[in-house]
């Protein structure tokens, strides 16, 4: 969206597409972003079908996966290495200075490759980067430490003239928490007025700090919060106390990292902590784990299985979590036992059962324990 402003100002003709589609002109330039290392496959095939669409136009790919592998684009096939101009296909490495501070084009027309894509919500960004260096995320890698914007009005006025009819902002903030300016950040949005989704999560210890902010806003659905080690433990208490006892209307929603370091004992044990939160405090908490695949784009997607893990526990989990439609919760009642089990033998053994059906589909409707 910062790159159609970019093409916007500069005068250059452009559409934003996602997928192999039919394009309405021939470009000189098509920029690619790519993420997951996972689709890999996906991406190759992508840039083949523009290659052979538009033979004269130059290939230029960036996002976290290139910035990471670049050499896994050095393919024969493109013209030899990616960091040769004269290629085919060239990388960009991180983020793109020219485009950092501009305003996205919110009203952007994107072009998928089944219908036009919608959306009825604002992506922002307060800030880039994060003040921690965890070993399962690119983040430092790519964004490094973090820096924070003074004031998001720019990108809120600009969005209240494309977007008018947008129902909610979507903060992309890594750490929004450590936001150098926050309180000016959410004085901003609370007179802009919608409510507010935090889409990567809170970070607990400083959440505990700033929940007089906190409780200014309106959420779309959730207020989503970390639990990925175990260290987090005693921070997840204190921020789920703070939560219980403030004026925050939303839902307490936990991101659950599996499948890094952890062990199955250790997934359990981490549900029964949050089941004895609920017990003291009340309330429910909705957790959704989320299975870790290294960042490589030589492993297959769900071919990684953690130290810890063996592949029919790790099946046998992810059939678990896609039987509840990707996500577990957690309330007063007693039947998350029933569901996995009273021990962690129990759970292991329930994940080893589930672990005997590969393809396994969610069921119609939502269902939640």
């Amino acid at each position: 969206m910062k790159y159609a402003r970019y093409c916007e100002d500069m005068g250059y003709e452009y559409q934003y597409v996602r997928g192999c589609v039919d394009i309405r002109y021939n470009p000189d330039v098509i920029l690619m972003s790519f993420t997951f290392t996972f689709y890999h496959r996906i991406y190759e095939k992508t840039i083949d079908y523009y290659l052979l669409k538009c033979p004269n136009a130059k290939i230029i790919v960036g996002g976290v996966f290139p910035s990471i592998f670049p050499e896994w684009f050095d393919k024969e096939k493109w013209n030899g290495t990616a960091t040769n101009t004269e290629s085919f296909v060239n990388v960009h490495i991180g983020l793109d200075v020219k485009i950092n501070d501009l305003v996205p084009k919110y009203n952007v027309d994107i072009v998928s490759e089944d219908k036009l894509y919608d959306r009825n919500y604002l992506p922002m960004y307060s800030s880039r980067g994060c003040i921690n260096n965890c070993a399962y995320c690119v983040v430092p890698k790519i964004e490094g430490k973090i820096k924070c914007f003074k004031s998001i009005s720019k990108y809120l006025e600009k969005a209240k003239i494309e977007m008018p009819d947008a129902e909610y902002i979507s903060m992309y903030d890594n750490n929004f928490t450590a936001q150098w300016y926050i309180e000016d950040i959410v004085n901003e949005l609370v007179e802009y007025g919608l409510p507010v989704d935090f889409n990567q999560g809170l970070y607990a210890k400083l959440f505990v700090k700033n929940v007089h902010l906190f409780e200014k806003l309106k959420y779309k659905h959730l207020i989503r919060f970390a639990y990925d080690r175990e260290e987090d433990l005693e921070d997840i208490w204190k921020a789920y106390k703070t939560f219980t006892n403030s004026n925050v209307s939303a839902d307490f929603f936990l991101y659950m990292l599996w499948n890094f370091k952890d062990s199955p004992e250790d997934i359990w044990n981490r549900f029964m902590e949050c089941k004895k939160m609920i017990d003291e405090y009340g309330g429910t908490i909705f957790i959704y784990p989320m299975k870790y695949e290294p960042f490589s784009p030589y492993i297959k997607k769900n071919e990684y299985t953690g130290e810890k893990w063996n592949p029919k526990l790790k099946l046998g989990f992810q059939n678990m979590v896609t039987r509840n439609r990707g996500f577990i919760s957690l309330s007063t009642t007693d039947y998350v036992y029933r569901y996995i089990g009273n021990s962690s033998d129990e759970f292991k053994s329930k994940c080893l059962d589930k672990g005997t059906y590969k393809k396994y589909k969610a069921p119609e409707g939502i269902m939640t324990v």
